[in-house]
């Protein structure tokens, strides 16, 4: 799926100083396939610069981590490294935005 923003939209989104970008950022990590991870937190964090800083955590199912075995699970924390760097690269790309983005496995089942 191809999104199309126009310079207009952008200029509308990137102008924002009240979180209203975190729909945006939303709605572009929506589209990414994302195995293992049972939720996306974003924060905004406002500082005494001009610019936001906007932290992405992706939220890793428990059960689909823990239950392999130590080649399984390194073949998973590459996984989750590539979904974390494909995030970050479609943020910067489409609104861009530099941000952060961590992982964590929810000790909770999702």
């Amino acid at each position: 799926m191809k999104i199309i923003i126009t310079e207009k939209q952008l200029e509308t989104i990137t102008n924002d100083n009240e979180g209203r970008m975190i729909p945006h950022i939303k709605r572009l990590i929506d589209m990414i396939d994302m195995e293992g991870v049972c939720d996306v937190k974003i924060y905004s964090e406002n500082d005494e610069s001009e610019d936001e800083m906007y932290s992405v955590y992706l939220v890793i199912n428990p059960e689909w981590y823990l239950t392999v075995n130590k080649l399984d699970k390194s073949n998973k924390n590459i996984s989750i490294n590539k979904i974390k760097k494909v995030i970050k690269d479609k943020l910067n790309l489409f609104l861009n935005l530099n941000v952060y983005v961590g992982s964590y496995v929810n000790p909770d089942n999702c």
